[in-house]
């Protein structure tokens, strides 16, 4: 799926309201065990507007052991520490799928580990729209990525939105 489309963004979507729901499926599991944190207040609590909007069952087991951590969700764009780690960028879109790196021994074709595998099974084929990356998406794609996932954290969001160079301040 390519990163800002509206499939995308469904997906997306339906990733996230998993994750939040699974999460605080498991706080209370943990808070029925071991006790919900020391402030735990149920009458405040579930009168946040983030937990109002989980669904019923959760908000039950909430409101019979409260959950064991304040808060619970939080993203980083990962977008680098991917890299370091040969796995995929989280919220970010891939910087860039192909680059040339110049050192001592010379210059070499770095591609992501993903773009590789596709390159190898279609050596002579044109990069398909789903390898997009960061610099080739408009600021409002980062941002409705940034607008879905938001709605399912907790605690906060870091993104990085990369803007065309012809972008102003103003």
């Amino acid at each position: 799926l390519r990163y800002g489309s509206p499939k995308a963004l469904k997906f997306v979507d339906k990733v996230y309201r998993i994750i939040r729901d699974e999460a605080y499926k498991a706080a209370a599991g943990l808070a029925k065990e071991k006790g919900p944190f020391a402030k735990f207040d149920p009458q405040k609590y579930l009168k946040g507007l983030f937990i109002q909007q989980l669904p019923e069952d959760i908000r039950q087991k909430i409101k019979t052991h409260g959950v064991r951590n304040s808060l619970l969700l939080m993203q980083a764009p990962t977008g680098s520490t991917s890299l370091m780690a040969n796995t995929t960028s989280g919220i970010e879109p891939v910087f860039e799928f192909e680059f040339v790196r110049r050192d001592r021994l010379g210059e070499h074709i770095i591609r992501h580990h993903l773009y590789e595998q596709w390159v190898n099974k279609n050596p002579k084929s044109k990069k398909p729209d789903w390898f997009v990356s960061a610099e080739e998406l408009t600021p409002e794609e980062h941002i409705k990525v940034q607008a879905v996932i938001q709605k399912y954290v907790d605690a906060s969001i870091s993104k990085t939105v990369n803007a065309p160079k012809s972008h102003t301040v103003e």
